[in-house]
């Protein structure tokens, strides 16, 4: 996604955290995560991002506006 650089150096907390910081749910920000909208790290069956990214998310307008199915038909 850009230069948007790897979470490594930065707290990861769970989505259901990020979801009580977003008002997003936590389904939702799996959904990003696995299509690359969210910057995220699957660990075992568990999704985790950072606060910094969700925010990044939430602030970047152009990634919030994508509609998945317009394409479709």
């Amino acid at each position: 996604m850009g230069s948007q650089g790897p979470l490594e150096d930065e707290e990861l907390i769970p989505l259901s955290e990020a979801a009580a910081l977003s008002g997003l749910t936590p389904e939702h920000l799996a959904w990003l995560a696995r299509k690359g909208r969210l910057r995220a790290k699957k660990v075992g069956r568990d999704w985790l991002t950072t606060k910094a990214a969700v925010l990044e998310y939430l602030g970047n307008s152009f990634m919030r506006s994508q509609n998945p199915r317009k394409n479709l038909r």
